[in-house]
C-alpha cells in the first residue's frame, strides 16, 4: 500500500469473531523485526458477554493455532434423530466435534492484543460514516475521525424480514444447570427434529458440557426470521422435555438469525475497503458453520497485509460446493416436511467422517459422490427441472 499521511494503516470496523480473528493473526504475523501494521478494531459494544457458542469437528484445528487451546468442551459422539425414533449415532472418537466460548474467544483476544500496542481495540465505538479522501479512508465515530489506508469491514449487514435468502437459521438456546444429572457429557444432539408439518424445519440442538450443564438450542429453518419472541415457548417446552422435571436454573441465552444461501449482495467493491465476516461469505451457505472458515479467512488477509497487499475477502465457495448447498436448500425450502428424513439419510447412508469432512469445507471427490448418493435422485432432479423452466 503507498506510503501517504494516516493515523493508522488499517481501520477494522466491528469487534465480533471476525474482526478479533483478523486482530489475533495480525499479531502472530508480523516478525518482531518488521515494521508492524497500525490497526484499530472499532467495537459498538460497550463489552463482552457470552453471546455466542461455535462448534465444529476438529478436522484442521491443529493447524489453527491461535485458537486451538480455546476448546472448552469436545464430543465423541452426535446423534441426528427425530424426538428419539430412529435415531443415527455418529461416533467421532478420532475426530471430536467441540465448542468454543464466546467470553473465552473475546478474553484471548483482548488479551493477546493488549500485548500488542500496534493492534488496538475500541469498545463503545459506533461508526456513523466512512468516505475516501483522496488515497485515505475517513472513518468518523461520534468523538473522533480515524484516516487509514484500508478498512476491513465485519460488521453484519442489514438483514430483511422477507426475501434475501432462501432460509434462514434462527436459534434460541438456554444454557442450564440441573440440581441432577441429566445429561451425557460424551455424546451431543446435533438435530432433533421435531414432528411438524408447517412450513418450518424445527430441531432441537443441545451440547451437554457436564452430567447437570447443557445449552439447549431451537433451532429452526424458514422463510422468514425469527426473533426470540417467537421461539421462546417452544424453547421451553423443548427445555421441561429434555430435563425430564429435574430442577434447573437457567444461566443465560443467546439467540441469533443467519442467512442461508443467496442472500442480498454486498454493497459495491471500493478501493481498499473490503467486507468480511458472517454475512458476507463466513458463514456456510446451507448449515450455518463460520467459525473456522472465519480462521482461514483471517490467516489468508493477514498474510495479505503484511505483505503490503491491500486486505482480502472471503475466497469464494467452489461452483460445485455452491449449486450443491443451493441445490439442497432449494428442495428443504419446497418440501420441509421431507427435511428430518433428508438429513438422516445423509448421516445415515455417507457416514460421520464423510458428514464432517463435507460440512467443514473439505470434502474429497468421493465424499461428494457418497453424498450424492445418500439423497433420493428423483427429488432433486424435479428440483433441477424447475430452476431449468423457472
Amino acid at each position: 500500500m503507498a506510503a501517504f499521511d494516516v493515523d493508522v494503516d488499517v481501520v477494522v470496523l466491528g469487534g465480533g469473531c471476525a474482526g478479533l480473528s483478523l486482530g489475533i493473526a495480525l499479531a502472530n504475523a508480523s516478525p518482531p523485526s518488521a515494521c508492524p501494521l497500525k490497526v484499530a478494531i472499532l467495537e459498538a459494544r460497550p463489552a463482552y458477554t457470552h453471546d455466542r457458542t461455535w462448534c465444529f469437528w476438529t478436522t484442521e484445528v491443529t493447524d489453527l493455532q491461535a485458537i486451538g487451546g480455546l476448546v472448552s468442551h469436545a464430543w465423541h459422539f452426535l446423534r441426528v434423530g427425530a424426538e428419539d425414533a430412529n435415531a443415527v449415532l455418529l461416533d467421532y472418537q478420532s475426530r471430536p466435534y467441540v465448542m468454543v466460548n464466546s467470553l473465552q474467544f473475546y478474553h484471548h483476544a483482548l488479551t493477546t492484543l493488549a500485548g500488542t500496542p500496534h493492534i488496538n481495540v475500541r469498545l463503545d465505538q459506533r461508526v456513523t460514516r466512512c468516505e475516501p479522501v483522496g488515497d485515505a479512508w475517513h472513518v468518523h465515530t461520534p468523538t473522533e475521525t480515524l484516516r487509514c489506508k484500508a478498512v476491513v469491514d465485519t460488521r453484519p449487514l442489514a438483514l430483511p424480514v422477507q426475501g434475501g435468502a432462501l432460509l434462514w437459521q434462527s436459534f434460541y438456546g438456554m444454557e442450564i444447570e440441573c440440581e441432577q444429572a441429566v445429561f451425557s457429557a460424551d455424546c451431543a444432539d446435533l438435530m432433533d427434529f421435531a414432528r411438524r408439518s408447517d412450513k418450518r424445519i424445527t430441531f432441537t440442538y443441545v451440547l451437554p458440557t457436564s452430567a447437570h450443564r447443557a445449552l439447549i438450542e431451537l433451532t429452526v429453518f424458514s422463510p422468514q426470521p425469527l426473533g426470540p419472541e417467537l421461539l421462546g415457548a417452544q424453547l421451553d417446552v423443548v427445555v421441561a422435555r429434555r430435563t425430564r422435571g429435574a430442577k434447573f436454573t437457567c444461566l443465560r441465552t443467546e439467540h441469533g438469525v443467519l442467512p442461508m444461501g443467496a442472500v442480498a449482495p454486498l454493497p459495491p467493491a471500493r478501493r481498499n475497503y473490503i467486507y468480511a465476516g458472517l454475512t458476507a461469505g463466513g458463514a456456510r451457505a446451507a448449515t450455518g458453520y463460520a467459525f473456522v472458515r472465519i480462521q482461514r479467512w483471517a490467516l489468508a488477509c493477514a498474510q495479505a497485509l503484511t505483505r503490503g497487499q491491500t486486505p482480502i475477502g472471503h475466497a469464494p465457495d467452489s461452483w460445485l460446493q455452491s449449486r450443491m448447498d443451493t441445490l439442497f436448500l432449494q428442495v428443504i425450502r419446497a418440501h420441509p416436511e421431507l427435511a428430518p428424513a433428508l438429513f438422516l439419510a445423509l448421516f445415515r447412508r455417507a457416514g460421520a467422517a464423510r458428514m464432517a469432512r463435507f460440512l467443514s469445507d473439505q470434502a474429497s471427490p468421493l465424499d461428494v459422490a457418497a453424498i450424492v448418493a445418500a439423497l433420493p435422485p428423483t427429488l432433486f432432479l424435479r428440483q433441477l427441472l424447475r430452476n431449468a423452466w423457472a
